[in-house]
């Protein structure tokens, strides 16, 4: 730091270097607030000073705890002008208060005046509340930055004074898709204690999903990522792809409500509702609503039968056989109608009692089951019976008489 010999005018003329001024005797002294006349700043407007304060800039909105968030830190003189002469001063950044968790980058060198960090904070919390969307964060994140002077010949240090970061709040406190995970299990995870648990956000990963930064699956001890659903497909964060059904989202879950036609509702409720699924109906049974809700497919009604899973409807029984039970699976569970007997070409039969005798033969009584015997030769047997008029035949010539067993026999012939 030296000048140059006095001019023709008797004075010096400036060779300090920035920042400094002549004085009388030769040497270059760090200039003064008032000390404008010869100064050669490579800075400012000709006007500078030695390094007066650091400032920062804090986050231009509120940051999640554990997430990283990047800070500006200048160097400025006594005019608050940035001194851009120092890319050699190397800053550090400190938590101003203890039971604060500090990650990322702890150093950084200056670059005309300025550097950066890129850090994260993960304070101490307490009384999370999933319910209610609180907790209480037991001392808020302050950050100082200090480092030594590179152009102070003494080494002066430079600190700056505590920086305040907000933190986003309620159930805001973590991105969609992260939970508020807190340090500590068993016995030592009381969140309640005067130290807390030092938390952060934590991304859901792959196979996993986060709709509420402070919810977490039945049982878990705190805020945490609920597992994929069956039905769904999870690639990370909040998003879940599903295939089939309607969802809803409930208490930081989703939940299935509906599934399409041809389909049952599995694992909608409880314990059971991380295994919620649309799954086809089973063989047996089918859904035809436009939406099911049900655990179980409702059973093929009685007269139908259905011999694989599937969304398909269940098929009817053909003519001439009858199913009397719900929740056929198979074509063999339609019985068919007793010798000499049909439905009339009817499909979809529940009862025995659909079965009548063909032309040609009539209905004999045996309780419960069907017996159809050839009409008797001489008489006409229509719709599963001989057919007379008071005992006579349409001429009032021929008499036929039903036994106790139901047999036709002949009585009276024409004269």
């Amino acid at each position: 730091m030296a000048i140059s010999p006095a001019g023709s005018d008797g004075r010096h003329l400036c060779t300090c270097v920035a920042g400094f001024t002549a004085s009388e005797d030769g040497t270059c002294e760090p200039c003064g607030p008032d000390d404008d006349a010869c100064n050669t700043a490579g800075y400012g407007p000709c006007v500078a000073s030695d390094f007066r304060a650091l400032t920062a800039r804090s986050p231009g909105a509120a940051v999640h705890p554990g997430i990283a968030f990047e800070l500006e830190v200048q160097k400025r003189d006594f005019y608050s002008q940035l001194i851009t002469v120092d890319s050699a001063s190397v800053l550090e950044v400190q938590v101003a208060d203890e039971g604060m968790e500090l990650l990322g980058t702890r150093a950084s060198a200056m670059l005309r005046g300025e550097t950066g960090f890129a850090v994260s904070v993960r304070p101490p919390f307490a009384n999370v509340n999933a319910t209610q969307g609180t907790f209480t964060v037991l001392r808020e994140p302050r950050l100082v930055f200090r480092g030594t002077d590179s152009l102070s010949e003494s080494g002066a240090e430079m600190r700056s004074a505590p920086l305040a970061v907000q933190l986003a709040q309620g159930r805001q406190v973590c991105p969609r898709g992260s939970v508020l995970a807190l340090a500590g299990s068993g016995s030592d995870s009381d969140s309640d204690s005067d130290s807390g648990r030092a938390g952060g956000c934590s991304r859901c990963d792959a196979g996993s999903y986060s709709l509420d930064a402070l919810q977490g699956p039945a049982g878990a001890e705190g805020p945490g990522c609920f597992d994929c659903p069956d039905g769904g497909e999870c690639p990370g964060g909040a998003e879940v792809r599903f295939e089939k059904g309607t969802w809803t989202e409930r208490g930081g879950a989703y939940w299935l409500v509906a599934c399409p036609t041809g389909h049952a509702l599995v694992g909608g409720s409880g314990a059971r509702q991380l295994q919620q699924a649309c799954v086809e109906c089973a063989a047996g049974s089918a859904c035809t609503a436009s939406t099911c809700a049900s655990s179980a497919c409702p059973p093929c009604p009685p007269g139908t039968f259905k011999d694989s899973p599937g969304i398909h409807a269940c098929r009817p029984c053909p003519p001439d056989t009858f199913a009397v039970d719900a929740g056929a699976t198979s074509s063999n569970d339609c019985k068919r109608c007793p010798a000499n007997s049909g439905t009339r070409e009817q499909p979809a039969q529940a009862s025995a009692a659909a079965c009548q005798c063909n032309a040609g033969f009539y209905a004999v009584d045996q309780g419960a089951d069907l017996l159809c015997v050839q009409c008797p030769r001489g008489a006409v047997c229509r719709e599963g019976g001989l057919r007379t008029a008071g005992g006579l035949d349409a001429t009032g010539e021929v008499e036929w008489v039903r036994d106790e067993r139901g047999w036709w026999d002949l009585r009276r012939c024409p004269r």
